[in-house]
């Protein structure tokens, strides 16, 4: 794996000592040292996308592209290479332009957050702004909330904000499925008009019940 990424330095007919100093530096960066001895087909899927990462920074680029790089990374890994990544890429000072579909990842490594629906340039900004104004009904969907009517429009509620009660009379929704998720419990709810919702509390809901939401905080939308 030294060659590997030592491949563009090298290219570049870079001194010998400096190419040494650049895969030292990323192998300390990316946790890579007992990897260097090895062949690409002694890595794991993480070791790889690490290697990968090395050898695109070796070359000293202004610009990365990073199209969606943990899709096939164990879950339990990959935590720790978010970390990495983000570390590496602000060592070596490269701006990134990352493509995912996990929201998580996304707001974790972003600087700046862009949402794009069908070739479309939605939201932009700030992880955390866009992540409490998503401004649109497909963008606060994207980003884990409800979408519920409001009093003048749809509004966003978060799962952990939505709260449900037994309800009184007809009208209210029911709950299809309720199950642990960590210390919480996940329950999936169908509307009256087949609206899906998730609320997620400290108790669990009984499956067939009829329940009404409410909520203290929410985020105006967009249709």
């Amino acid at each position: 794996m030294f060659d590997n990424v030592a491949y563009a330095p090298l290219l570049q007919r870079r001194p010998d000592p400096e190419v040494r100093g650049v895969v030292a530096q990323l192998a300390d960066l990316l946790s890579l040292g007992p990897l260097l001895d090895r062949d690409a087909d002694e890595l794991s899927g993480g070791e790889q996308q690490r290697v990968a990462l090395a050898r695109t920074l070796a070359a000293r680029p202004k610009l990365v592209l990073l199209d969606e790089p943990f899709a096939s990374v164990d879950v339990e890994v990959r935590a720790g290479l978010l970390a990495e990544f983000r570390r590496a890429l602000r060592a070596f000072g490269a701006s990134a332009i990352h493509v995912t579909h996990d929201r998580e990842e996304a707001l974790f490594l972003g600087d700046r957050l862009a949402l794009i629906f069908d070739g479309e340039l939605g939201s932009v900004g700030p992880p955390t702004e866009v992540y409490e104004r998503p401004g649109t009904v497909r963008a606060a969907r994207f980003l884990g909330y409800n979408v519920v009517d409001g009093p003048a429009g749809p509004v966003g509620v978060l799962p952990q904000e939505l709260r449900a009660a037994p309800a009184d009379g007809p009208g209210g929704c029911e709950v299809r499925a309720c199950g642990p998720v960590g210390r919480e419990y996940l329950s999936v709810l169908a509307g009256p008009r087949g609206e899906r919702f998730e609320v997620r509390s400290g108790v669990p809901l009984a499956v067939g019940a009829s329940v009404r939401l409410s909520w203290d905080r929410s985020v105006p939308l967009a249709a």
